[in-house]
């Protein structure tokens, strides 16, 4: 059982006014009384960082992965457009020439 007489008491001696020791008091009851049921423990923090480490290690993999894929992506969209570009340039040379035949300008 807790006496708060006797802590109010020592408070005062302590150099607290009455009205300060009880409200130390007060705040020390109710806190006591505070439900902690819900809190998590030690182990169940530690299990909970050990689950988070591994999957951010299983998603930091996986964006590394993605981002591999991606540059090859990139790299066979450029060669596609530079072999489209040549294709294009090496076609429309063709048509300039042949017009320039047609009109005898060559």
């Amino acid at each position: 059982m807790f006496d708060t007489y006797i802590h109010i008491n020592e408070l005062k001696k302590a150099g607290f006014n009455e009205e300060q020791a009880a409200v130390i008091i007060k705040s020390l009851l109710d806190s006591r009384e505070t439900d902690i049921s819900h809190l998590a423990t030690k182990e169940q923090v530690a299990k909970l960082e050990v689950s988070t480490n591994t999957q951010f290690a299983k998603i930091e993999g996986d964006i590394a992965s993605l981002r591999s894929e991606m540059k090859a992506m990139v790299l066979e969209t450029q060669a596609s457009i530079l072999k489209w570009m040549i294709c294009t340039m090496i076609a429309f040379t063709g048509i300039i020439l042949s017009g320039m035949k047609l009109l005898e300008l060559i």
